[in-house]
């Protein structure tokens, strides 16, 4: 493990897991963002991906399936989202990921 130093640690997203089986009913839990480092405030989360196939609870950071109808491996195997995170500070960089889905 490397020493401790004085400098700032970085601020970041974390969102795991990020698989999710196909077929699995609206409002399955996907996973969790999280913010790793030091912050205060109150985070308010967000997420935004182009086929409305996932939401995110803005205060818990939970992301859920909103709709199935189009969560397939044949049609999007992979989701493309991004998290982001208001009400904290230092501010932190948006989290660009994606949620795989598989048979």
């Amino acid at each position: 493990m490397p020493a401790a130093s004085n400098t700032t640690r970085e601020v970041e997203i974390t969102f795991s897991p990020n698989t999710i089986q196909q077929g699995q009913a609206n409002g399955t839990t996907v996973g969790t963002a999280r913010i790793v480092g030091p912050y205060t405030g109150t985070p308010v989360w967000s997420l935004t991906e182009p086929l409305g196939i996932f939401q995110i609870n803005s205060s818990t950071g939970v992301v859920t399936v909103l709709d199935n109808t189009n969560m397939t491996v044949a049609a999007h195997p992979t989701v493309p989202i991004t998290v982001s995170v208001a009400g904290v500070v230092p501010a932190v960089p948006n989290l660009v990921t994606v949620i795989k889905v598989t048979a």
